[in-house]
This record gives structure tokens, sequence and C-alpha cells, in this order.
């Protein structure tokens, strides 16, 4: 049991001495193996067949290779894992081919690891599912002959009902299209469309070594229109190409349909491939767009990117600016790293960086540089190597200024582990500071170590750390500390001691965390009823307070006497708001305005609301240009309130985005622009409101109307802006039914097909597109339609594809008959042989 232990943990050595001393066949077996006398070993398994030894040897021999594997010993691990794999005990063979097949595909054998994986018993329960798995796919990948056995083994884990049976369904309709069996392949099920499928079974693909299927598994999820997989997929498919043009195009996929991350990856993936190839103007700006659209930390690696390429291009100064731009973005590994590049790390980031790699005499020359002191720089690298014992020891020998400057460096220290997650391990250094220094202990400290224990749901010594830190004499401290400690109370429900807390933050100074402590004292005096309590502490924090929390508290005391119902006092305060503080102006102004346009007097509710939109707030403004929409509206103003409804859409503030929206959907409506209306309902059903599925609703009723009124152009448009929110497949299957209805119209059934061929899923689009190359054919408009035909050519759906190529090969060829001959060689792979005029498909519809 002990040697299994220190196999487990990874001491080969020890384990080896332990199995050596003990008795039993598994034991010398064991160590048989861990001496590599394998053929020893290889006749002691097979004398060991009693039932638990045998089981017991199995188990063993798999552990060890897992050891000499970890310890980089690849060759004795695979030789553990052949031998138990072919000799072991049926609960631990497939398991031992499993990893063998692996072992082989992480050491370039491809051929080693199909045959491990092509020997897992078919009874080895999950080893066996993913053995098989694996197996079909480096068959797949080798195509020919090869192709019937990846059917073999697909077949078997899609017919399971194991993890991956859906995965071996997506892979089984790619073989089964390549083996040439179109209608076979479209009756296999999908968990999903086709990119949603393959999106979902890349990663086990990847797992298979199977190059080739992994970048068609990608292509396929690029190709889909939910930009959550088409985004990352488009990604994935630029790192495994190895071509630069067809890496960048699918790069360039991924900055068209990703989220601000992937655009950001993207960008930065263009500028290394061109980088790369030593074209620097090109990489810089790719850089350059990844710096400027990107969220902080991909921008700031972006940044530090740019920097390395013009460094290594001798621009040492544009490198340095390069440096210094990645640094402001506050990641901060990317900023060690620019900062080391750069030369401009401090002695304290040297220090610790030389001591991360082993250079402990470097780290403590330059820890004693940045301390002033050898003493506090062994226990700085005590405490940074999370040596607790030893760092106790050191700290304890200080004087009182060392322990003090030890203790400030043991809070930094803290504090980034903390900010890593690790808040047991900031915890414990931060108690080591505490228990060590007593009275001493700077209230900082305790402070950042009551937080410390909130987050580690300690809350009652979380608070006790709080109030002593808040017994101090330094104002700035006694307020921070009093304000988490109020912060704290009120979150256990004690409200009383939170208020006092509070207050003591408050009349201990003028800082932020006094301000503060202020406006969540006036919340709780608010819910008492002590409206002059709360008046007096924010008018306070608006006169007295940071600049940045002056505004807060000026717009607290409108929203206090709002609630109140003391108008007056609103009036007085948004007056004297209106010289500066925009948001606190806009809240008076709006509360008097709805007032008013509640007792029926529109042209005050107007004036309030002109002056609540001119205060300028881009937050708070646009919800008063909504209310002052309203009012025009009942005034009979129609097309002001359409310009204001329209204005409150474009600031681009979520929930007043949304309501204008509705308001200007159902102004439009009753106006009779249908197609507008329908745009603007199309907003209100891509947000989280409730009324979103209704809003869905009105943009479809809008359809019908346009459709039956003959503007189908309108009509599709309005379902295009519908299929680009989380309604798509909704509006695809509208577009999919006023195409079938419209069908006679070949002018008329165009636009529906072309929203099909947009937004549908690879299939449907596909079949929809070879409808929308009939019906632009149709009318004469040859180009159009070759152009459809050839979309359809690339999909890779292979019967509209097959459909498409030979209709593109016709028209081609009508005109220029040596064009025609190219066209012809080229579309051949869809078929793996000569191309044949396919029978034309039957009608393939999709009612709504």
């Amino acid at each position: 049991m002990f040697g299994s232990l220190l196999i487990a943990e990874g001491d080969a050595d020890a384990a080896r001495q332990r199995f050596e001393r003990a008795t039993g066949a598994e034991s010398q077996f064991a160590a048989q193996l861990l001496r590599n006398e394998f053929t020893a070993a290889r006749e002691l398994f097979r004398a060991v067949r009693d039932g638990a030894a045998f089981a017991a040897a199995s188990r063993l021999a798999v552990d060890i290779a897992r050891c000499r594997q970890r310890a980089g010993d690849t060759d004795a691990a695979a030789a553990v894992l052949a031998l138990a794999a072919d000799l072991g005990h049926p609960d631990s063979r497939g398991t031992a081919g499993l990893l063998l097949g692996t072992l082989r595909r992480d050491t370039g054998d491809l051929d080693g690891a199909l045959a491990a994986w092509e020997a897992v018993p078919a009874d080895a329960g999950a080893p066996a599912e993913q053995a098989a798995f694996r197996a079909g796919c480096l068959r797949h990948d080798r195509g020919g002959p090869n192709l019937d056995l990846a059917e073999r083994w697909y077949r078997r884990v899609a017919d399971g009902a194991g993890p991956l049976a859906s995965h071996a369904r997506y892979q089984l309709r790619r073989v089964l299209a390549d083996l040439g069996r179109y209608e076979e392949a479209d009756e296999v099920p999908l968990d999903g469309d086709v990119a949603a499928a393959a999106w979902a079974a890349a990663d086990a693909i990847a797992a298979s070594g199977a190059a080739g299927c992994l970048e068609f598994a990608y292509a396929d999820a690029a190709r889909g229109n939910d930009p959550a997989v088409a985004g990352p997929a488009a990604l994935s498919l630029g790192t495994v190409l190895a071509g630069h043009g067809a890496a960048v195009a699918a790069y360039r996929r991924a900055v068209a349909v990703g989220d601000a991350r992937i655009r950001c990856a993207a960008w930065n993936n263009i500028g290394e491939r061109h980088a790369d190839r030593g074209d620097l103007a090109a990489a810089r700006e790719a850089y350059q767009r990844a710096i400027d659209d990107g969220p902080a930390d991909c921008a700031a690696r972006a940044a530090y990117n740019l920097g390395i390429r013009l460094q290594d291009a001798g621009l040492a100064e544009q490198a340095q600016l390069a440096y210094a731009l990645a640094e402001t973005f506050g990641d901060p590994e990317v900023t060690a790293h620019a900062r080391r590049r750069a030369g401009t790390e401090s002695p304290t980031e040297r220090g610790f960086r030389l001591a991360t790699e082993g250079d402990r005499a470097g780290a403590e020359a330059s820890l004693t540089e940045a301390y002033g002191s050898a003493a506090v720089a062994g226990f700085a690298l005590a405490a940074h190597a999370r040596q607790l014992g030893a760092a106790h020891v050191l700290l304890a020998g200080l004087d009182d200024d060392g322990y003090r400057g030890a203790a400030l460096v043991g809070g930094e220290l803290a504090v980034a582990a903390s900010r890593d997650g690790a808040h047991r391990v900031a915890r414990d250094l931060l108690e080591l500071v505490a228990d060590v220094g007593g009275d001493r202990t700077p209230p900082a400290v305790r402070i950042e170590l009551a937080g410390v224990l909130c987050e580690l749901g300690e809350n009652d010594e979380a608070r006790r750390q709080y109030e002593r830190a808040a017994a101090g004499a330094d104002p700035v401290t006694v307020a921070v500390a009093s304000h988490n400690l109020g912060l704290a109370l009120r979150d256990a429900g004690d409200p009383d001691g939170a208020a006092d807390a509070f207050r003591r933050a408050v009349e201990a100074g003028e800082g932020e965390a006094s301000a503060r402590a202020g406006l969540a004292l006036a919340d709780l005096l608010a819910d008492r009823g002590d409206t002059d309590g709360a008046d007096a502490v924010l008018t306070r924090v608006a006169a007295t307070g940071p600049a940045e929390l002056r505004d807060d508290a000026a717009f607290a005391l409108i929203q206090l006497h709002a609630r109140c119902g003391d108008l007056d006092r609103v009036a007085e305060l948004a007056e004297r708001a209106a010289a500066g503080r925009q948001r606190a102006a806009v809240a008076g102004f709006d509360t008097l305005g709805q007032q008013a346009a509640g007792q029926g007097d529109l042209a005050a509710a107007a004036g309030w609301f002109e002056r609540a939109a001119a205060a300028g707030d881009p937050e708070w403004s646009p919800i008063s240009l909504a209310h002052l929409g309203l009012v025009r509206e009942q005034q009979g103003d129609h097309a002001t309130a359409r310009r204001l409804y329209e204005q409150a859409v474009a600031s681009g503030v979520d929930e007043t985005e949304t309501r204008a929206a509705s308001r200007l959907g159902q102004l439009l409506y009753q106006r009779g622009e249908l197609a507008d209306a329908a745009y603007a309902w199309a907003r209100v059903a891509d947000s989280a409101v409730p009324d979103a599925d209704g809003a869905r609703d009105n943009v479809l009723v809008a359809v019908e109307r346009l459709a039956g009124a003959g503007d189908h152009a309108g009509a599709a448009s309005a379902l295009h802006r519908l299929a680009g929110t989380r309604h798509r497949t909704t509006a695809v299957s509208y577009a999919q039914r006023l195409a079938e209805e419209t069908a006679a119209d070949r002018a008329a059934t165009v636009p529906y097909l072309r929203c099909v061929v947009e937004y549908g899923d690879v299939v449907d689009a596909a079949w929809a597109g070879l409808d929308l190359g009939d019906a632009l054919a149709a009318t004469g408009d040859t180009t159009a339609a070759t152009a459809a035909y050839a979309r359809v050519g690339v999909s890779r759906v292979r019967k509209p594809a097959g459909v498409a190529d030979y209709r593109r090969w016709e028209l081609v060829s009508a005109v220029d008959r040596d064009a025609g001959r190219a066209l012809l060689a080229e579309m051949a792979w869809h078929a793996g042989a000569p191309v044949r005029r396919p029978r034309r498909r039957p009608d393939r519809r999709h009612a709504a």
C-alpha cells in the first residue's frame, strides 16, 4: 500500500526500495518494473494469475507507467504499458491500451498509437469507446481503403450510449460522404446542426492526433451561424493550418463572427503570421487592430508581441514604446515580461523572477538592493517560496524597523496570492505577520487579513481584525477599516452595528473610504425613515467628498427626496446640480417631468424632460429623451417623437435603447411604416427584457403584412434583421416558408432564399443556395446565379454541392467552353470520380 502511494507521488526510487523489502508476487513484479527488468517482469506476470494479486499487479503496472511518463522516461512507460495491455487483468487492459496509444501519439508514432487503440478489447468500457473513436479518426485521416475500417470504428461508438456517441455520428456522416454514400450520410442524426456537432467533437478528434479530421471539424464549425461556435472554431482552424494564406483567411473569419476577445486574438495571430514571413508593416497593422479593439489582457499581449517583433527588427525605440503601451493595460504577467524585455524591471521584480528561476544568489542580491536589508530579503524569499516556518523564524529575529519593512513585503505577497485565488496562502502569510508583530502589526496588514478572511467565510475573525485596525490613530486607516467593518456587519444582518461603524468612518476624515461610508450610512438611515439624517450625511459628502463621489451623493439626495415626494426639495437640488453634476440634474428634472406627466400637464413635463436631456449625461439623459418622445407622441407630434426615440435607441444604453425601440416600433407600425417598425422591434427581440418574445412576434406580424402586400424585399429585410438576433432559427423557418409560398414568382422568392443562405445551418443553406441559383438563372441574372452555385459548391454538403457545380458548369460553358473544361476538373472532388449529371433533387422544404 505504501509503495503504491509513493508511486502516486512520483517517488519511484523510494517505491522500488519499499517493494524490494515487501513479500508477495505483485510487490516483486513492481520492483522488477521499477528496475526496468521487463523480461523477468513479463515471466513473473505470466505466473501471477490469482484474482486479487493479478488485479493488483495490473493496476500497479499502469500506475508505474504513469509515474515513468511524468518523469520523462517515455520508453520505460511504453514498455510497462505494452506489458499491461498484453497480459494485464481485464479491468486494466483497456486503460493500459488507451494510455499506450496516447503515449505513442504524443511521441509522434501514429502507427503505434493506431495499433494500440485497435487492440483494446471491445468490452473494456470507457477506454474501449475512446480507443475505438480515436482509431476511427486515424483510419479516416489515412483515406482510401482505411475509410471502411474508419466506418466500422465509428459505428461501434455511435451505436453505444457513451459520451462520444454523438461525436462518432458526426464523423460517421463524414466518412460515409467520403465513401460516396451521400444519402446514408444525410440520414445519420446529429445533436444540433453540423457546425455545432463539429465543434462539440473537435476536442475528442484532437485527442486522436488525426490532424486532417481536426482541420475539417474546425472548418465545419467555422462555417456555422452561431458566433459562439464559429468564432472560436475559426480561431482554432487558423492555428492548425500550415499555409499562410489559409490561416489568415481563417483568422479573418474569426474577426468577422467572433466576440471582442476572439477578434483580438485573431488579429494578434494574424500579426504573428505576417511577422513570421517578415512582413513587419502588415504585422504592425494587425497588432494595432488587436490593441484597439480587444479586452485589456488580450490587447496587452498584442502590444507585447509587437514590441518583441520591433525589437527583433532592430527598432529599439519603437519597441520601448510598445512595451510601455503593454504595461498600461494592467495585466501583471504581461507587464512583468514587458519590463524585463525593455530593461525596466525594478529590483523587486527582478529578485522574485530570479527566485522563481532558481537563481537564489541573484534573487538575494536584487531584493537586498530593493529593501535595503539582507534580513528582509531573506524573509521575502522564504515567504515567496511559501516556506512559512523559515519565514516565521526570520521575521521574529528582526528589529522594529526591519519588522515594519518585512510586514509590508508580506502584505504585498499576500495581495498577489489573493489576486491569484490562493486565499488560504494569503491568510496564512498575513496571520504569520500579525502573530509575530502583535501590537506592532501595521493596520494595513490587518485590513488585508480581514478581507481575505471574508473571502474564506471566516467573518467573525474578520470583524475582529477590522475592529483592531480601526482602533489606530491614522484617520485614513481608521476610515478604511471602519468602512469595511460596516460593510461586513451590514452583510451579517447587523444594521445598527454597521451604522455605528459607518459613522466612525465618516467622522475620521474626508477621504474616499469616509465618503463611501457616508453613502452607505445614508442608505441605512433612509431605510429606517430618518430622511433628515440621510440628507445631512449626503449633503456633507456632496460638499466635501472626493470629486468622483460628489455626484453620487447629489444623485442619492435627489432620489431620497423623490421617494419621499418632496418635489420642492428635488427642484432645488436639481437646479443646484445643473451647474456641473449631470447625472444628479437629469435625475431631478426627469423626476419632475414624470410628476407633471402624471398630472396631465404635458407642456410642463416636456419642459422638464428637455432640461434633463440637455444635461448631457451619457447614461441618464437618453432615458429623458425617451420620456420626452412619449410626451410628444401623446401631443400628436409623431415626427418629433420618432426623432427622439431614434436618438434614445442610438445611445447604446441597453435598457433605454430597448424601451425606446419598443415605443418606436409601436409608433411606426401605427403609421404603416412596417419595415422600420420590424427593425425597431428586432432590437427589442434581441434583448433580455421580459417582452423580448413579444417583440419577436411583432416582427413576424410585420413580415406577414409586408409579404401579403407584395413587399417581399421589405419582408425579407425584416427577417434578415431578426435572423441576426437570438431568434435566428425562427427567422430562417419563416424565410423558408415564404420562399416556398413564392416559389412560382422567381423574383419574389430570391430575397427569402438569400436570408436562408446567409443564416441557415450548413445543410439548409446549401439547398437554399441551389434554389437561389435556379431562381437567379431563371430571371436572367447568370452572374449572380453562378456566384450562388459556387457558394454551394464549397459548402461540402455533397448532394446540393454536386448539383450546383454541374449547373455552374452549364452556365460557364455556355459562354466559354475552355473555362467550362477548367471548371469541370475543379469540381471533380465532389464525387471523387469524373462528374456525371446528377439526378435533380426532390423538393426539400421546411415549414415554419
